[in-house]
């Protein structure tokens, strides 16, 4: 049986396709990498349902379950930025900028906005379609890519900014990724980290429920070799709920690249 998302009519095709026949690729000329439209892309574009299979995404990497959760026309998440980006790069001179697992650009789009050069990387293309629509809608220019973070190899000193928000999977998977995002950093810049810690299991609100995608800042710091470590802990989120205000405990990561 498929099913659809967000209640939409289940009667779909259900042939297989190559991803030959399911991609466009344009030139992205900061990375040197392709941009690759999906299909899935123009279907959210379009307002047409993604097929979508039912259950839980699994660990966080399968690209088609994020794409199901992005479609329709409303954000996922809200538009306004993550509050620790605003006060951790608060007094931060603007230059290039790095947003990895971007989703739907609310991030991306603020840094712009500050004056910001910013390159946004995600997987799911229904989201990256919703972040260009952000961007024009703010009269912002931000460079998107669609790559998977598990390949994805930004330039080395590229930036003088790099973010991760709420990149939840293994630790196994993430220190490689968080290893070349560390190598990206510019002489002088910043890494910042944020993602659900594992102590919001019990004593926060909201985040994934699967303690084999959450991480503590122990974690992370291994891979963060040639960094200076500025900030490293805990820390707590307010969330509004329709219940009142709720606290979530989240892991925070600010690591610079000292100058030559």
């Amino acid at each position: 049986m498929r099913w659809i998302c967000r209640g939409v009519s289940r009667a779909r095709d259900n042939r297989r396709v190559s991803d030959a026949s399911l991609t466009t690729r344009h030139p992205h000329p900061p990375t040197g990498q392709d941009t690759v439209v999906r299909k899935s892309a123009i279907r959210a574009r379009e307002n047409v349902p993604i097929p979508c299979r039912l259950g839980r995404i699994k660990k966080n990497v399968d690209k088609e379950d994020w794409n199901c959760r992005y479609q329709g026309d409303d954000l996922l998440w809200t538009e306004r930025p993550n509050r620790f980006l605003v006060t951790e790069t608060e007094g931060l001179a603007t230059g290039r900028a790095l947003d990895l697992a971007c989703g739907e650009g609310r991030n991306s789009v603020w840094l712009a906005e500050q004056g910001w050069q910013v390159t946004g990387v995600d997987f799911a293309d229904v989201a990256l379609e919703k972040a260009r629509h952000l961007a024009e809608d703010r009269g912002v220019r931000v460079d998107w890519v669609g790559a998977n973070l598990l390949e994805y190899a930004p330039p080395t000193e590229a930036f003088e900014l790099v973010i991760a928000f709420y990149l939840q999977m293994p630790i196994k998977l993430l220190r490689p990724i968080f290893a070349r995002a560390a190598g990206a950093v510019a002489p002088g810049g910043t890494f910042l980290i944020v993602a659900h810690d594992p102590s919001n299991l019990t004593h926060g609100y909201g985040g994934p429920r699967d303690p084999a995608v959450l991480y503590t800042t122990d974690d992370v710091l291994p891979a963060l070799a040639g960094l200076e470590i500025e900030r490293a802990e805990p820390v707590v989120r307010t969330v509004e709920t329709a219940e009142g205000a709720r606290e979530a405990v989240d892991a925070l990561v600010r690591a610079r690249r000292p100058r030559r």
